[in-house]
């Protein structure tokens, strides 16, 4: 073997055991990095290697990572136009383990804000922002208020627009989250209403934020966890359990749980705080209506609400 070949091999070898330890030691900063809350020292980085440290599409805290597709952009051009983010949002949702659908009664307050309170419906409100709360996922959140009131539930909702200058948008909810739990020291659920953003066309987003139930179209309904703070698993569990009874009770109806490490979301702030996305923004005001009236019958089922 030659001496040039040996050296090809070596370094070959270098190359490998580095990009092993990157990762290694990347996984172990992550949730490190995402605990600084509204600053990461991350942003620097991010600067310099924007395929290894870049920002949460949420706006939120930046967090270390490895994109693959960003290495190989800087090598073949013919990568640069991949958006992975488009085929993670429009894949199929991560299994969910199979508990049983639970029924034993959990008295307590439900709570309902918006982080994110002008998100808009396009084929309703001719834009995907609105400050015409009517229009948005605010309306929503008075839906399932009204559903679960009617059953008994005690609840409430906060109208906020926390969105005013978005990239600050969960330091301004996080506000408002503390005083509703400060008010309400039994509360059993803390959820902040979206909806998703998917998809660069109609086509493209409706496909993955609609069901059919009950001979309707009804906006679908996700779950977005973070586990970016001690006790994470609790709020996936409370996921997880509205999960199956939204699969016995409207098949189709639930997208699943997306779990994610960036931000807390505010999550960390109660065991059953939760980020609930209704649909899209290429849905209808009538379809993520009628979703939200089907997730209040979930939430009652949960809480053990009267019939």
């Amino acid at each position: 073997m030659t001496k040039k070949k040996k050296g090809t091999i070596l370094w070959s070898l270098a190359t490998a055991l580095l990009l092993v330890l990157f990762i290694l030691v990347s996984n172990l900063l992550a949730p490190l990095a995402a605990g600084f809350g509204a600053f990461n020292p991350v942003s620097l980085l991010s600067l310099g290697a924007p395929a290894v440290f870049g920002a949460d599409g949420e706006g939120a805290v930046l967090a270390l990572k490895l994109e693959p597709w960003r290495l190989f952009a800087m090598q073949l051009p013919a990568f640069a136009g991949i958006n992975p983010g488009e085929w993670q949002e429009a894949g199929p949702p991560p299994l969910q383990p199979i508990n049983p659908v639970v029924t034993v009664p959990r008295p307590g307050r439900i709570l309902i804000y918006h982080t994110h309170a002008s998100e808009a419906f396009v084929p309703t409100a001719g834009e995907a922002r609105s400050e015409d709360f009517s229009q948005t996922v605010v309306q929503l959140g008075q839906i399932i208020a009204e559903k679960l009131e009617a059953r008994g539930i005690s609840v409430s909702q906060d109208r906020k627009f926390h969105d005013v200058v978005y990239n600050k948008s969960y330091a301004e909810s996080r506000k408002t989250a503390q005083a509703m739990l400060a008010q309400s020291p039994d509360t059993l659920l803390l959820l902040d209403i979206h909806r998703d953003g998917v998809g660069k066309t109609s086509a493209a987003g409706r496909g993955v934020t609609t069901a059919f139930i009950n001979g309707r179209q009804a906006g679908q309904i996700m779950f977005v966890l973070s586990s970016a703070h001690e006790g994470w698993e609790k709020n996936h569990k409370a996921a997880n359990d509205l999960h199956n009874i939204m699969e016995d009770k409207y098949p189709g109806l639930s997208r699943g749980i997306l779990v994610r490490l960036n931000s807390t979301y505010n999550q960390d702030l109660h065991p059953g705080a939760l980020l609930v996305e209704i649909g899209g923004h290429w849905n209808t005001l009538e379809e993520v209506a009628y979703g939200a009236e089907l997730f209040a019958e979930v939430l009652a089922d949960y809480s053990g609400g009267s019939r």
